[in-house]
């Protein structure tokens, strides 16, 4: 059977060496959810950014599904970026195993250990653009649409 860390290791920090992949994840709080948990609500700050280790979160503003988060992705780091209020709901839509980090532990940890800083951003920056390349994808598509309807 495979080690969960190794196995989280791949799905989250690819190029942390194992020894800094435990340091990471054990500063965060680990949950297992129901369907139907909120990880983010509407009008209300994000203190802190999740990994979802396995399941599925859908991202909705006031009752349009936005669309849905799976495992590897992070939740929550483009609002704590930015210190915006959410303006959107992220909620389980299946049974979901997650890391959470509170932003004032993972920043003293980050702090302290410039190179996991540097890697931590960087697979920040890519969960980043793969939501990014989906937005785009999906506004192409509508604008293909429209252009048809002119």
């Amino acid at each position: 059977m495979e080690c969960p860390v190794h196995r989280d290791r791949r799905l989250a920090f690819p190029d942390l060496p194992p020894r800094k992949v435990v340091q990471v994840l054990g500063i965060g709080s680990w949950a297992t959810t129901a369907p139907g948990e909120r990880l983010i609500e509407h009008g209300k700050p994000v203190d802190s950014i999740s990994l979802i280790v396995r399941g599925q979160v859908r991202v909705s503003m006031e009752g349009r599904v936005l669309g849905d988060l799976g495992s590897g992705e992070l939740v929550g780091s483009a609002l704590l970026l930015s210190g915006a209020v959410a303006e959107v709901d992220a909620v389980t839509t299946e049974p979901a195993r997650t890391v959470r980090w509170q932003a004032g532990t993972l920043e003293r940890y980050l702090n302290a250990n410039p190179e996991t800083r540097n890697l931590f951003q960087r697979h920040l920056a890519r969960d980043l653009a793969g939501k990014l390349q989906r937005v785009v994808t999906v506004l192409l598509v509508v604008c293909s649409i429209l252009a048809t309807l002119a």
